[in-house]
């Protein structure tokens, strides 16, 4: 029977018919070590341990868990198929810890606090005061990093805990179980076109060499196009982008016309980089403000929460 235990800062597996030294997570770490470098030259050289220690380490895992990990060779070691399988459940549960760890210090370690925010390519810089302005002010001291990922990857990295917000398109109820939506809010569009451009109509718009976001890398990509078919069954592609701001710049440079969120173009304040197109057909996208589902969630990240504007 297997039981795991805390005891003197270590997670313990204990098989209680065949051991009783149980696994620490130190070993874990170790394992992952040689498992990416694949060398125990340098997975000694990584953690300032000799080769010695670091093959006694290895046959005391081995030894707790009952399996050869890995195939030593003269030169490299290779996972067996138990070590990839231990491999996964290994990464999840030092991840986990690792996470427990991080919830453990913002809960009750007072000082600073950090958020971590992932942000769609498809949502520009120009929504970031929305986001973030009114908790900046009240806590100016916490650090917010912010990255920029398909709206997949967002997904991924929240359900993971290496993010604690997202921002993406809305997916409605095509959400995985851990996710909860903090917020949602429309997102209208305008057409753009170039500073010198003598287009006025969305129709004429529409008929010109158009700049879109890259297809299939976003749902927003997937709604613009059949959006533009209901004005014409097949719109002229100029140029494919990764974002709306890249889009407004390729526009200003002469490259072509475009359809963007009104929203991002507050990011240009009362410069004109663009013109704006009124579209006569009313277009939009929801915009959903993503987190993990967590009962026990830190008190700066309620309020984080709170003071998001949109």
């Amino acid at each position: 029977m297997w039981k795991m235990s805390l005891k003197h800062g270590f997670i313990r597996f204990v098989n209680e018919s065949t051991s009783s030294d149980g696994i620490d997570i130190f070993s874990l770490k170790l394992f992952g070590v040689l498992v990416e470098t694949g060398s125990f030259t340098r997975t000694a050289e990584s953690l300032r341990l000799t080769q010695s220690a670091v093959s006694r380490h290895l046959q005391r895992l081995e030894d707790n868990v009952g399996v050869r990990l890995f195939e030593r060779t003269t030169r490299r070691v290779r996972l067996t198929d138990a070590g990839t399988f231990f491999l996964e459940k290994s990464s999840v549960l030092l991840g986990s810890w690792h996470n427990s760890l991080k919830k453990l210090r913002e809960t009750f370690v007072e000082g600073p606090k950090r958020i971590r925010i992932a942000l769609s390519e498809t949502v520009g810089f120009s929504y970031l005061p929305g986001f973030v302005a009114s908790y900046k002010k009240e806590r100016p001291d916490d650090t917010l990093e912010i990255t920029q990922q398909s709206g997949a990857e967002v997904i991924t990295e929240v359900v993971a805990q290496n993010r604690e917000f997202g921002v993406l398109t809305d997916r409605g109820s095509d959400f995985p179980a851990e996710i909860e939506v903090i917020h949602r809010f429309e997102d209208r569009f305008v057409g753009i076109a170039p500073p010198d451009s003598s287009v006025k109509s969305a129709t004429e718009l529409i008929s010109e060499p158009l700049i879109l976001l890259a297809a299939n890398r976003s749902l927003a990509a997937d709604e613009t196009v059949k959006f533009l078919k209901s004005y014409v069954s097949q719109p002229s592609i100029a140029m494919e982008a990764q974002g709306y701001d890249f889009i407004i710049n390729l526009v200003s440079g002469g490259f072509g016309c475009g359809v963007v969120p009104i929203r991002s173009l507050a990011l240009y304040g009362k410069r004109k980089p663009v013109v704006r197109v009124p579209l006569d057909i009313s277009f939009s996208r929801k915009l959903a403000i993503i987190a993990r589902r967590d009962n026990q969630r830190p008190e700066h990240l309620k309020r984080f929460m709170e003071l998001v504007l949109y």
